[in-house]
């Protein structure tokens, strides 16, 4: 629910500035990918706090996925990554500069 909540600004946002209709082909992709980044930190963040919360019964993606934690952030970090850059595409602002920028989110969430 963060993440649905954090990333729904970007319709609002889109609609203040474009004064028109909103693209869903554009504004979509941004918005899962930005979803997915969410769970992303939200779930390293709640790594710290694992065997707290189990102790209180809570269940977290942190305790779902803590066998096997690389395989599917990883997967969810590529799933992000390519969401933003279609968005980018399809919003028709891939050029150098942009392809760039996500070479560096690639590169961050690889780290």
């Amino acid at each position: 629910m963060l993440g649905v909540t954090f990333n729904s600004g970007l319709f609002i946002g889109y609609a203040a500035l474009a004064k028109s209709a909103i693209p869903l082909e554009v504004v979509i992709p941004f918005y899962v990918g930005g979803v997915l980044w969410t769970i992303i930190y939200d779930t390293i963040y709640a790594f710290q706090d694992r065997e707290f919360d189990k102790k209180l019964g809570l269940r977290s993606t942190a305790i779902e996925i803590e066998h096997n934690p690389h395989k599917i952030l990883g997967t969810m970090a590529i799933a992000s990554t390519s969401l933003f850059f279609l968005g980018g595409v399809n919003a028709g602002i891939a050029n150098m500069a942009y392809g760039i920028g996500m070479a560096a989110v690639a590169s961050q969430y690889k780290w």
